[in-house]
């Protein structure tokens, strides 16, 4: 019921508990019996039913699958000295809406975007992917394209509508994101989102794509738009960063970054956005790696279309929807 209604974020299931509910900002212990090692067992293999998924036997293997009347969902499951875990996030039934990710009127426009990198970052579980996927959706709807997803693991499935959808999952798939990449550019895709620019090669090939014919939308896990495309020119390499720079000063559409933060009631959460836009006083700097700059820019007054994350969080105390505290 939790799960269904929205509130449950995420599912854990361990031996020797009762599955687990992450709520808002704590855990809720579900009225069951404990799990034992053959009920988690079970879960892991209904899970990799079918999706080539291999047992982790280091590290973690992440899947996505359908869950009857909850949908989409994504599994991750790992060992620790006890046992498998696996932990659950319900997805939904669909694909988010732009509606439903918050700026709506500053997303939409880059829906329309022909070409260009849009980056979306944020630490773990702030809602990135749901963002690019609600743009994905958007674009679906309006636009008679090709668009290809490469994603580990494929999360949200899009019923083609006025164009094409692909999605390719890694590895099950493509081996590597860059493989992925490079069979989605092979078909002909006009929009591509990567979830994970996952080393050089791929970071490259997404630059060199935005900044050709193909809008490209890439997550990855950082705080702060600036720190975003810093961390891009890292993945690269000393060696190609002017490249990167070049192709970032002329490729760069959008940067958001955004944390989940305690809605003021204590049910749910609220996004808070971060928005660098790709405009000749950003691009400029940029081309010179002059980042003090565009901080600047954005720690002062930003120009329209700009946003701090200290102008959202003001923002969002001033509707009501977070503390003070919280800001």
């Amino acid at each position: 019921k939790l799960v269904q209604d929205g509130r449950g974020v995420e599912v854990y299931l361990r031996a020797g508990i009762p599955p687990t509910v992450r709520v808002d900002d704590g855990l809720v212990r579900m009225e069951a019996q404990a799990l034992t090692a053959v009920d988690v067992r079970r879960v892991v293999d209904l899970v990799r039913s079918g999706l080539q998924a291999p047992e982790p036997a280091t590290g973690a293997v992440e899947v996505g699958f359908d869950l009857g009347v909850v949908g989409r969902c994504r599994a991750r499951i790992f060992h620790e000295s006890r046992g498998l875990v696996v932990v659950i996030r319900p997805l939904g039934l669909q694909p988010p809406r732009l509606r439903d990710v918050a700026d709506e009127e500053s997303l939409e426009p880059l829906t329309r975007l022909r070409s260009g990198l849009v980056l979306i970052s944020g630490p773990p579980v702030s809602g990135r992917s749901w963002t690019a996927h609600a743009l994905i959706d958007a674009i679906n709807a309006e636009r008679a394209v090709h668009v290809a997803t490469v994603e580990a693991p494929v999360e949200h499935l899009h019923t083609p509508r006025s164009g094409l959808v692909t999605q390719l999952g890694v590895p099950a798939d493509a081996s590597t994101f860059a493989e992925g990449f490079r069979l989605a550019l092979g078909n002909d895709a006009r929009v591509i989102y990567v979830s994970e620019l996952a080393d050089a090669d791929t970071a490259m090939l997404a630059l060199e794509a935005a900044a050709s014919s193909t809008l490209v939308i890439a997550t990855l896990r950082a705080l702060g738009a600036v720190p975003a495309i810093k961390q891009v020119l890292d993945l690269v390499g000393p060696a190609r960063r002017d490249r990167a720079l070049a192709l970032l000063s002329t490729g760069l559409r959008a940067s958001l970054s955004q944390v989940l933060l305690p809605h003021v009631t204590g049910k749910g959460t609220v996004v808070a956005r971060e928005i660098l836009l790709g405009v000749p006083n950003v691009l400029h700097p940029l081309a010179q790696g002059r980042f003090h700059e565009i901080e600047k820019l954005l720690g002062e007054t930003p120009p329209e279309g700009l946003r701090s994350f200290g102008q959202a969080l003001r923002a969002l105390v001033a509707r009501g929807l977070i503390s003070q505290t919280t800001a």
